[in-house]
């Protein structure tokens, strides 16, 4: 089977300073990935040579055997890829619903949309749709971010933190809710520090050490 994600062979740099190096990495359809590490390990820089954000020094990036690494960000979105930023990035002024509605025009039309509506119930944010996003708090807006990268039905998903600024109960039904995404036929991978939160959902757990990956330990956080 063609892996969803396929990374060969990654390098890449954060300024000057050489963050991954040599990294591969294949992610099954279907399949939920943890990547555990310590603070700067460089897991945000992976995620984002990974989404277009950054220019991969050297390496492959596939989604579906379609070679993705010289794309620009929106070109490997519209391949199939959704990043959900540890920083939101919704526009505060517009309500939820509008939020989630953009969502859709920069998918452009390569798949059928989620309904907003279907969005706004499955993370439990109906009653705020007509609020502005400016207004939430960080763990409601947490939730407005990850609904929204939902919104293009993406077949590769990257989480960054996704856990910050949620409640207990509230992080184990979004844990719960990446599970089914992933059953369903997505590659999700979460990079997380709070990896013993985490693993018990994931099918595989690794650890960002050194600029290169390694299977985590069972007994301890990544």
């Amino acid at each position: 089977m063609t892996a969803r994600l396929a990374v060969t062979r990654l390098w890449s740099r954060r300024g000057s300073e050489t963050v991954i190096r040599n990294l591969s990495l294949a992610v099954a359809p279907g399949e939920f990935v943890l990547i555990g590490g310590t603070n700067g390990c460089g897991k945000s820089t992976l995620l984002e040579s990974v989404a277009g954000v950054l220019r991969p020094a050297a390496g492959e990036v596939r989604i579906d055997g379609v070679r993705t690494d010289g794309m620009t960000a929106d070109q490997v979105a519209r391949s199939g890829l959704s990043l959900i930023h540890q920083q939101r990035h919704l526009f505060s002024t517009l309500t939820v619903r509008d939020n989630l509605d953009l969502a859709g025009f920069a998918a452009g039309r390569r798949v059928e949309l989620e309904p907003v509506s279907s969005l706004l119930e499955r993370f439990g944010i109906a009653r705020l749709a007509d609020t502005a996003a400016g207004l939430l708090s960080g763990g409601e807006q947490r939730l407005v971010a990850l609904a929204r990268g939902l919104r293009s039905r993406p077949r590769v998903l990257l989480l960054d933190e996704p856990l910050a600024a949620l409640a207990g109960e509230v992080r184990d039904s979004l844990l719960l809710e990446l599970q089914r995404i992933a059953r369903a036929g997505t590659a999700v991978i979460v990079v997380e520090h709070d990896s013993d939160r985490v693993r018990p959902f994931a099918d595989r757990t690794l650890s960002l050490r050194m600029g290169n990956l390694a299977l985590a330990d069972s007994g301890a956080a990544a």
